[in-house]
């Protein structure tokens, strides 16, 4: 329930969309895939997530961003391709 590879600029949409507060980290890498494509991270502030969401786990979190990512490739498809 995912979609292949989101950009920086669709997970702060998609968090932004759920109304989450978030850190932008741009610049940073994952140790073992350092020189590959796109990196960067969105950090998801927990308390923001608790006051939106109530009781909340990380698996729950990434499921609703998963979902709203796909919504956004949805919208943004259907309006390429009118």
């Amino acid at each position: 329930m995912a979609i292949r590879s989101p950009t920086i600029e669709e997970l702060v949409k998609a968090v932004s969309n759920l109304g989450l507060e978030f850190e932008v980290y741009s610049d940073k890498k994952h140790p073992s895939n350092w020189f590959e494509g796109p990196h960067g991270y969105v950090a998801v502030k927990r308390d923001s997530a608790v006051r939106r969401f109530g009781s909340i786990n990380k698996r729950r979190l990434l499921t609703l961003i998963a979902r709203e990512l796909i919504r956004i490739r949805q919208s943004t498809t259907q309006a390429k391709n009118p």
